[in-house]
């Protein structure tokens, strides 16, 4: 069984890191905390410039939480947008333009922000193709309120809705569900879990008998499950009912006794854990057992975690959040074991996670090309005959979280194929928007 393995040691600041987050692709790194922000080029393991000085006192350059964009057009045009949400409240976004090296404020800060009210978290998820991409941002607020922008690849952030809660939540985590859109809330005190609506903010559904305290949580990559640090250690829940799944222990290490972040990795079949004993944990989430400890020289409290996954790489980062204390960011990489080219077999099913089926290439490109056929053809009969319908909310449901499943693993194995962004285009545009849907990188989403 591999492990990961040390990739880089990158110098930090004399600061506690709040937050660290990689960039979709893997190339960038942020750290933010209340000296400001540092952003590092993987590839080189520098650091970029930023318009922000380091270790200013001024409210608005302390950070709490960050989260990259990334957009791609169908000209080629790449850029990150780092969002980053401060102490005072307020939300700002540092372009990257691919290839100079340099941050830049290109646009004005959200609007609709609570002044003097700090960021506690953000998320984001990106919707929409080419030029008509956009990323919609979610935040919340130390004073209750969760409040949503969208974002486009020129354009300034486009207020949505604000959302405020009651006084006994206090939205510590948000997270936005990729394939809907829906945004999950968690209190940090009172067990308590909302899932509000995309567009509107408005509560869709509400679950209040989870743990007393789930000061962090990090989400799977189906929304399934949920691993939180309950200041008595980390615990994995059912999202849905917050049912208690299971509770990672590692004997050798006492309590932890204060809030530290956690990630899944390798699809969500680990779990990264930071701690207060100067390592962190990597547990398998199936088993619940101890896999791999990360050290960390120099300090105890390395509460700071972040995880990445990009084409056949795993990547964990991990930062000290001790005062007065030098605090590098390590990172770890981990090579991805691919199954034998030859392989056919197929199901693997566990706690009810969906089945999932490996082909050949030459079985997946048949499927391929009969689902273009397909699609053209109902894309014909729909243009041809102008076919207008309506469809109900179950309907888009079913199809997507089942149809969707099957035709992202087609897209997948035919991601090499000349015709597949004229395909996706052409049928976003003649099928999808008329279901009331949208393709995004591979899913789709209302």
């Amino acid at each position: 069984m591999s492990s990961f393995e040390r990739l880089a040691t990158l110098s930090g600041p004399q600061h506690p890191i709040h937050a660290i987050s990689f960039s979709a692709d893997a190339k960038y790194l942020a750290a933010v905390g209340f000296f400001g922000v540092i952003v590092w080029d993987l590839r080189a393991s520098a650091d970029l410039r930023t318009p922000i000085e380091r270790f200013e006192a001024r409210k608005e350059h302390k950070f709490t939480t960050s989260t990259w964009l990334q957009f791609k057009t169908d000209v080629g045009i790449s850029r990150h947008v780092l969002v980053i949400g401060s102490l005072d409240g307020q939300i700002t976004a540092l372009d990257l333009h691919e290839g100079d090296g340099v941050l830049q404020y290109t646009r004005q800060p959200a609007s609709h922000t609570p002044p003097e009210q700090t960021v506690l978290s953000l998320d984001h998820c990106m919707f929409g193709l080419g030029r008509k991409c956009r990323g919609q941002i979610v935040a919340s607020f130390f004073d209750r309120s969760v409040r949503s922008w969208t974002l486009s690849l020129n354009g300034e952030f486009n207020f949505v809705f604000s959302m405020q809660l009651k006084q006994s939540f206090l939205p510590k985590t948000v997270r936005i569900q990729h394939e809907t859109r829906n945004i999950y809330v968690f209190s940090s005190k009172g067990g308590k879990r909302v899932i509000l609506h995309p567009q509107s903010g408005t509560i869709m559904t509400s679950v209040e008998n989870g743990c007393e305290d789930m000061s962090y949580v990090a989400l799977d990559q189906s929304n399934d499950r949920f691993v939180t640090c309950t200041g008595d250690g980390f615990q994995l829940f059912r999202t849905r009912n917050l049912c208690h799944l299971r509770t990672f222990e590692d004997s050798a290490t006492p309590p932890v006794h204060h809030p530290c972040q956690v990630a899944f990795v390798e699809d969500g079949r680990k779990v990264v854990a930071g701690t207060d004993q100067g390592k962190v944990l990597i547990f398998d989430s199936e088993a619940g057992h101890l896999e791999q400890t990360l050290m960390y020289p120099g300090s105890k409290m390395v509460q700071t975690v972040a995880a990445c996954t990009v084409s056949n790489d795993h990547y964990v980062a991990i930062a000290g959040s001790a005062a007065k204390k030098t605090s590098d960011v390590i990172v770890w990489h981990k090579k991805i074991q691919l199954p034998p080219s030859n392989s056919t077999r197929s199901v693997r099913m566990q706690n009810k996670d969906p089945v999932v089926f490996l082909l050949h290439r030459s079985t997946a490109k048949l499927f391929g090309y009969a689902s273009i056929c397909i699609i053209l053809a109902v894309s014909a009969i729909m243009i041809l005959t102008n076919w207008e319908f309506e469809i109900t909310v179950p309907v888009i449901q079913f199809f997507q979280y089942n149809v969707q499943k099957w035709l992202q693993q087609v897209i997948r194995a035919m991601s090499t194929s000349q015709i597949l962004p004229a395909l996706a285009q052409f049928f976003e545009t003649n099928v999808l928007n008329r279901l009331g849907l949208q393709f995004v990188n591979g899913r789709t989403s209302h």
